[in-house]
């Protein structure tokens, strides 16, 4: 399924990840803007998938990992973790691959950064793709191509 997606599908997606960590084998996040709020969220979400062996990748800008790293003390003692600091990283792509091949897969490259304005007060669009359709598959592949070089 390929679809359109907005600002609140962000959110959504969030929630769903944070709620259903234990679906899935890798998490990668890709924002340059985290805010305080949004970085409390991406906390709880590192310690759920810490519990379930779950690898999560936050690749964001100085000023974003400024508020991730504020909020999740010595990022170095979660093994599932890997943040990257990228000055000139502009993209906003949220990818989450499912455990084993009956999970679904998804991915989204949207507009909005992760402050909390971006979920519900900015007008924002994006694409969302999961693995249910040919296409959403060869989409979230190449998406999570790309996300995993900018992450090395």
């Amino acid at each position: 399924m390929i679809a359109v997606a907005s600002g609140s599908a962000v959110s959504s997606f969030l929630d769903a990840v944070i709620r259903h960590s234990d679906q899935f084998s890798e998490i990668i996040l890709c924002a340059p803007f985290i805010d305080m709020d949004t970085a409390q969220r991406l906390s709880t979400l590192v310690l759920r998938t810490q519990r379930v062996s779950c690898g999560i990748t936050i690749i964001t800008a100085p000023v974003g990992n400024k508020a991730l790293t504020t909020v999740v003390t010595c990022p170095e003692r979660f093994a599932v973790l890997k943040i990257r600091v990228r000055p000139n990283i502009h993209a906003k792509a949220y990818l989450a691959i499912a455990r084993g091949r009956r999970g679904r897969s998804e991915a989204m490259i949207t507009s909005a950064n992760l402050p909390a304005p971006a979920f519900f007060t900015n007008f924002e669009l994006g694409i969302h793709a999961t693995t249910r359709s040919a296409n959403g598959r060869t989409l979230v592949a190449q998406i999570r191509n790309t996300l995993s070089r900018l992450s090395n």
